[in-house]
C-alpha cells in the first residue's frame, strides 16, 4: 500500500510552513542571482564585442592603407617614364627607367616589413619587374627568373578589373596552428596600369604577410582565459593564438581542441557558425558553454560577404564565477531557514493533529464493528464536539445493526418461499401453453382411435384379415398409444414435484421433454437433431426440475428461431477427466447481443415481445442447475444463433 504524505494534515502543515518561508526567500535570492548574472553577462558581452570590433576595424584600416600603398606604387614617376620609353621603343631609356623602377620597388619593400613581393606584368603577362623577400633578405629578380604569367590566376583576375579598381586576393584559405604569420603571404593586392594615353599596359600587384594581423590579434586585454582568432568567409582558421602562450585548462581545451581542426564548423554548432559568418557583427551563445563576439573584415565595402571574421570566445564559467559565492551563501541561508521552519511546523502540527489522530483511531474501531467503543477527547475545540457526535452515531448504528439483522433473517425466509413459488409458477406457465393444445387435440381423438382399432381387431378375429392391414392397424395403435403417453407425461409434469434428489438418466429425462415439445416445434417447421453420447453416467438430481430446465431451453431456442423454421441441435458428451456431463442446446436463431448476454439470467429480464415471456425461465433454470452443483454457459453472436450448455457432475 502506497502512503501519500500529503494525505496527512500534519505533513500538509509542515509543507505549508516551509513553502511560506521558502517562496519569498527563494524569490529574492533567485532574482538577485538572475540580476547579477544578467549584469555580468551584459558587461562581458559588451566588452568582448568592442574588443572584437576594434580589432576588425584596425585590420580594415590596415587593408585600406595597403590599397593606398598600391596606388602610390602605381603612381611612381619612374613608372610613367618607363611606359613612355617602352611605347617609343627607346631601349636605353627603357633600361634606365626600369632600373629606377626596380629600386623604387626595392626601397618600398625595404620600408614595409609586412610586404613580401612586388611584381609588375605587362599586358601580355610577362613579368618585367619583381622584388621579393626571400631567405630573410629582399632581392630584385633578374630577367632570367622572370616568366610569362599569362595563364596565372592573378593575371586573369587583373584582366577582369575595371580601370582604377583594386582587387584583393586571399593567397591562403587556411593557416596551420602555431605558424608564424609574418612568414606566410596572406593577401595579394593588384590593379591595372595605363600609360599617359590611357592604354592598358599591364598589372601591378604586391603580397603582404599576416604579421600585422598577428600583432593585432596577439594584443592582450586583462586576464582573459582565451584569445581572439580569425577565420575566413568559409570558417577556416587564418589565425589562432599558439598553445604555448595559454595555460592548459578545460576552458582553453573547449575553445581550441587538442586535435587540429581546419574550420570552426568542426568545433562549434551550426547555429553559432552561421551567425559568425553572416557578415554582421554581434554576439551569440553556443551550446558548448561559450559566448562569442564576432566582427567581419571586408576587402570591399560593397561586397556582402566578409573576407575575414574576428572571433572572440569567452567561457560562461568565467563570466559567472563571481555569482558562485553569492549562490553558496544563499543556499546556506536557505538550508537554515528550511530547518527552522521544519522545527516550528513539527511543533505546531503536533499540537493540532494529536486529537485528530485519536479521532481517527476511534472512527477506525467503529468501522471495524466495535460499536461499543467510545471516544474520550477533551481538546476543548471543534474536534471534541466531533468526537461526541461520533459517539452518538456509534450508539445509533449499533441499534440499527441489531434491527437490520432481524429484518434480514425475515426477508431471507420470505425470499426462499417466493423462489419456490416462482419455480412452480414458471413450470405451470410452460405447461399451460402445451396443455391447452393437448387437451383439445389429443384426449378425445386418441380415445376414439384406440377404441376403434380394438373393435376392428375383435370383430375380424379369425376372419383372416390381410397381413398388411393388421400391420397398419398395429402401427396406428402404436402411434395412438405414443400420443397418449405424451399426454400422461404432460400430466405428470404439471404436478408439483418434490425437491428430493435421486440418480437420474439425463437421456431419459430429455426424451420425456422432447415428447412434450414435438408438437410445438413441428408446427414451426423446426427440425430437432440429436447427437447423444452412447452412454452417460447418471446424475444426482430431481427429474422434474431437470425436465423444467430442458423444456425452458428448447422453448427459448424455438422462440429464437421464429416462424420461418430452423434447426435445434441437442448434443451430449461426458468429460471423463473432469467427471462432468455436458448437454448443449444449439439453435439457428437470431443470436444474443453482448449487452444482453450479461443480463439473460437476471429475473424478469426478457428479450421477447411484451406478453410473450415472463423473464423467469432462464433465471429459474440457472437456480435449479446451481442447486444441482452444475452451471449453465452461453455462447452467441448476433445473427449466428446461440448455444446453451448445461454442465452437471456425473455420479
Amino acid at each position: 500500500m502506497k502512503i501519500n504524505p500529503f494525505s496527512s494534515i500534519r505533513y500538509k502543515l509542515i509543507f505549508y510552513f516551509i513553502m511560506m518561508s521558502i517562496i519569498p526567500f527563494g524569490y529574492i535570492g533567485i532574482e538577485g542571482i538572475r540580476s547579477a548574472k544578467d549584469s555580468l553577462k551584459s558587461n562581458i558581452l559588451q566588452e568582448i564585442f568592442l574588443d572584437a570590433y576594434s580589432r576588425s576595424k584596425d585590420m580594415e584600416n590596415y587593408l585600406n592603407n595597403a590599397k593606398t600603398d598600391l596606388l602610390y606604387l602605381r603612381g611612381l614617376p619612374a613608372f610613367g617614364y618607363f611606359l613612355e620609353a617602352e611605347s617609343l621603343g627607346d631601349k636605353p631609356s627603357k633600361r634606365y627607367w626600369r632600373t629606377l623602377l626596380e629600386k623604387g620597388f626595392f626601397n618600398f619593400l625595404n620600408q614595409k616589413k609586412n610586404f613580401s613581393r612586388i611584381v609588375y606584368m605587362d599586358e601580355e603577362g610577362n613579368e618585367l619587374v619583381a622584388t621579393l623577400f626571400e631567405a630573410n633578405r629582399k632581392i630584385i629578380l633578374p630577367k632570367s627568373k622572370l616568366y610569362n604569367q599569362k595563364e596565372n590566376s592573378t593575371f586573369q583576375a587583373g584582366l577582369r578589373l575595371r580601370r582604377g579598381e583594386i582587387e584583393v586576393l586571399p593567397l591562403r584559405n587556411f593557416v596551420e596552428e602555431d605558424r608564424e604569420l609574418d612568414q606566410v603571404p596572406l593577401l595579394r593586392f593588384l590593379t591595372q596600369i595605363y600609360d599617359m594615353d590611357g592604354r592598358f599596359k599591364g598589372i601591378i600587384y604586391f603580397d603582404i604577410t599576416g604579421r600585422y594581423f598577428y600583432d593585432i590579434m596577439s594584443r592582450t586585454v586583462g586576464n582573459r582565459p582565451l584569445r581572439a582568432f580569425i577565420v575566413d568567409s568559409d570558417g577556416k582558421f587564418i589565425f589562432r593564438p599558439p598553445k604555448k602562450e595559454e595555460k592548459k585548462s578545460k576552458i582553453v581545451e573547449e575553445a581550441h581542441p587538442s586535435v587540429p581542426k581546419v574550420s570552426i564548423k568542426e568545433i562549434y554548432s551550426p547555429a553559432a557558425t552561421t551567425r559568425i559568418l553572416s557578415g554582421k557583427p554581434g554576439v551569440i551563445e553556443d551550446q558548448q558553454d561559450l559566448f562569442f563576439a564576432y566582427s567581419p573584415i571586408f576587402f570591399h565595402k560593397d561586397h556582402g560577404r566578409p573576407a575575414y571574421v574576428v572571433v572572440y570566445p569567452y567561457p560562461k564559467k568565467q563570466v559567472f564565477a563571481g555569482v558562485l559565492l553569492y549562490k553558496k551563501i544563499f543556499l546556506a541561508a536557505g538550508v537554515a531557514v528550511v530547518l527552522a521552519t521544519i522545527f516550528i511546523g513539527v511543533f505546531v502540527s503536533g499540537r493540532l493533529t494529536r486529537p485528530l489522530s485519536m479521532l481517527k483511531a476511534g472512527v477506525q474501531r467503529f468501522g471495524s464493528g466495535e460499536l461499543d467503543h467510545r471516544l474520550d477527547i477533551t481538546s476543548g475545540d471543534e474536534i471534541e464536539a466531533v468526537s461526541r457526535e461520533c459517539n452518538r452515531m456509534a450508539a445509533s448504528l449499533k441499534e440499527y445493526r441489531d434491527s437490520l439483522e432481524r429484518k434480514i433473517e425475515e426477508r431471507t425466509e420470505e425470499i426462499q418461499r417466493i423462489e419456490k413459488q416462482l419455480f412452480h409458477s414458471e413450470k405451470i406457465a410452460a405447461l399451460g401453453v402445451l396443455a391447452s393444445g393437448v387437451a383439445h387435440e389429443v384426449n378425445n381423438p386418441m380415445g376414439i382411435i384406440i377404441n376403434r382399432i380394438e373393435c376392428i381387431k375383435v370383430e375380424n378375429a379369425g376372419k383372416g384379415l390381410p397381413e398388411q392391414i393388421e400391420k397398419d392397424l398395429d402401427t396406428i395403435r402404436h402411434h395412438a398409444v405414443r400420443v397418449s403417453n405424451i399426454a400422461s407425461n404432460l400430466l405428470t409434469f404439471s404436478k408439483k414435484t418434490s425437491t428430493q434428489f435421486g440418480e437420474e438418466d439425463l437421456h431419459q429425462v430429455l426424451e420425456r421433454v422432447l415428447l412434450l415439445t414435438e408438437s410445438h416445434t413441428s408446427k414451426r417447421n423446426i427440425r430437432l437433431e440429436k447427437k447423444l453420447a452412447p452412454s452417460l453416467p447418471k446424475v444426482k438430481g430431481n427429474s422434474g426440475e431437470l425436465e423444467q430446465v430442458f423444456l425452458n431451453l428448447i422453448r427459448n431456442a424455438a422462440d429464437a428461431i421464429g416462424e420461418d423454421g430452423g434447426t435445434i441441435t441437442i448434443q451430449s458428451e461426458f468429460n471423463q477427466a473432469q467427471g462432468n456431463i455436458r448437454l448443449s442446446f444449439a439453435d439457428t436463431g437470431t443470436g444474443i447481443s453482448e449487452e444482453d448476454k450479461e443480463k439473460i439470467f437476471d429475473p424478469f429480464f426478457s428479450t421477447k415481445e411484451a406478453g410473450k415471456g415472463t423473464g423467469l425461465g432462464l433465471y429459474i433454470s440457472y437456480t435449479i442447475i446451481e442447486e444441482h452443483e452444475g452451471k449453465i454457459e452461453v455462447e452467441s453472436e448476433p445473427g449466428k444463433g446461440a448455444v446453451f450448455k448445461v454442465v452437471l457432475p456425473g455420479v
